[in-house]
């Protein structure tokens, strides 16, 4: 091994993964106003629609590739995600801050998406817990006093 790679390994590659992360989740999260809220129905529809979005490109461009082998410039790929990758990640992030503050939790939570499997943990929590109004009027006495009426 030479110096080179061991220089890229070592300072160049967490180097970039900080750039990314910072402008990828720490930004958005700096940039939701302390009253953005986002419900559980409304985050979980736009995850999931760019999530699917994903899916559909990749398909389309796999398709595209497997028609039309021999004119295929595999630097498109690479050019198509790798410019729509930070958008998702963007998008992602700037919503899971507004659903953490929905829940009742501050929005720097979000910096969870950087650490690996947890990230995974958090993005559960942001799709099955509920807001922290209906948490707040569930525990209290008139919510009790309204369920037993129904």
């Amino acid at each position: 091994m030479d110096e080179t790679s061991g220089l890229a390994i070592w300072v160049i590659l967490p180097a970039v993964f900080l750039i990314y992360f910072a402008l990828t989740v720490v930004l958005p999260t700096a940039l939701v106003r302390s009253g953005g809220r986002l419900s559980r129905k409304s985050f979980a529809v736009r995850y999931f629609s760019v999530l699917g979005a994903a899916f559909v490109l990749g398909g389309v461009i796999g398709i595209a590739k497997v028609v039309n082998d021999r004119n295929f410039d595999e630097r498109f790929i690479y050019g198509i995600f790798g410019g729509l990758a930070p958008i998702g990640a963007v998008l992602r992030s700037y919503w899971s801050a507004q659903r953490a503050q929905d829940i009742g939790w501050t929005k720097w939570w979000n910096l969870l998406y950087g650490i690996p499997l947890m990230n995974l943990v958090y993005l559960c929590t942001m799709l099955f817990v509920g807001s922290a109004e209906a948490q707040a009027q569930d525990s209290s006495p008139s919510g009790e006093a309204a369920l037993a009426e129904d």
